[in-house]
């Protein structure tokens, strides 16, 4: 009887079910479509993420996405197909309805040197090398220098400047009739050089430091001997019309090979003659000894130090037993430390 009961049971509910006319279940969520998010540094390798290199991000979602620079460069800008998006680091973004590329554009940026032996002349070799002096006052300490060593200019053939500078720093141009190089490299400040900055120098090679945005029109005039430039911008500085007035047709733009397609690809760039800066940079491998196998000097730090400008590049140990310095500038003498906190280890 009990088998009779269950099977009247069943048909009414399915009539009931059946009569029920709010039946009326929620419709399945739209599906959310994925696009890719790519991540890049320019230079390549001067910064890595929080996030992976490429990823798949929901359509409308809000993601938060740090750069971190490597020893030595320095966040500069956020692009998205070239175009500045942003100067702050992080970039918060919301994923539109295609991929999207996400370049973060980093600017070489050494340390500079403490104190304990500005302002250097080589007689030997006729540099200068300035590294203690107040921005905008470079010509001021330029001259305190030729006084203190009793130089005759004649005998300077190079002058290399460190640490923060201003534009107006640049008129120690205005002093290079026997140069033949002047390094500005390792300052920073200098964003642009302006109309004929450089105008009737002897000089045949200077070297323009990172933070370089524009070069204008006749800031290089009737320079007959200037053979090489070498810049270090990661992004081609804007150049004005005429900027490399009346230089010789031989003269080469030496830039760092990671960037070198940039500035061979730019319009006005392209008109001249771009070459890798390969020459300039080597690298230094550092072997642990093999004690180091067991681990004893996990999670210390292992530092390169340039002795001539105080940049320093770390590596934080691991278990692995090699580790590779690159980016090391020509003819620069380093020494290497093993070091813990409140202790260094001279190797």
């Amino acid at each position: 009887m009990k088998y009779i009961i269950s099977i009247l049971f069943a048909l009414w509910s399915i009539g009931t079910l059946g009569q029920n006319n709010n039946f009326n279940p929620e419709n399945p969520p739209e599906p959310v479509t994925p696009h890719k998010l790519v991540l890049s540094a320019i230079p390549t390798e001067s910064a890595h993420f929080s996030s992976d290199s490429v990823t798949l991000v929901d359509e409308g979602s809000n993601i938060r996405i740090d750069a971190y620079p490597k020893q030595g460069y320095e966040f500069k800008e956020w692009r998205i197909n070239d175009e500045i998006v942003s100067t702050e680091n992080p970039y918060y973004l919301t994923m539109g309805t295609s991929d999207i590329h996400l370049t973060a554009v980093c600017r070489f940026n050494p340390e500079n040197p403490g104190n304990p032996n500005s302002n250097f002349w080589d007689a030997t070799t006729g540099e200068i090398i300035i590294d203690d002096f107040i921005p905008g006052r470079l010509t001021d300490t330029y001259y305190d220098i030729l006084r203190e060593h009793d130089i005759n200019k004649e005998q300077i053939r190079k002058l290399t400047v460190f640490g923060e500078a201003l534009e107006e720093d640049l008129r120690i141009a205005e002093q290079l009739e026997t140069y033949t190089a002047l390094d500005l490299k390792n300052t920073r400040g200098i964003s642009a050089i302006r109309q004929y900055t450089f105008s009737y120098i002897s000089i045949s090679s200077i070297t323009l430091p990172s933070d370089l945005t524009v070069i204008e029109s006749y800031a290089f005039t009737d320079c007959n001997n200037l053979s090489e430039i070498i810049c270090y911008a990661v992004a081609p500085p804007k150049l004005h019309e005429n900027a490399f007035h009346n230089i010789s047709e031989s003269l080469i733009i030496r830039v760092p090979q990671t960037v070198l397609t940039l500035y061979t690809s730019d319009p006005v760039w392209s008109q001249y003659t771009i070459l890798p800066l390969t020459e300039e940079v080597g690298s230094l491998t550092v072997s642990l000894p093999e004690s180091a196998s067991d681990g004893r000097y996990k999670n210390m730090t292992l530092e390169l130090a340039n002795i001539k400008n105080a940049q320093k590049q770390r590596y934080i140990l691991s278990d692995r037993m090699t580790y590779t310095f690159n980016g090391l500038i020509r003819d620069n003498v380093y020494s290497v430390y093993l070091k813990k906190p409140y202790r260094k280890y001279a190797w």
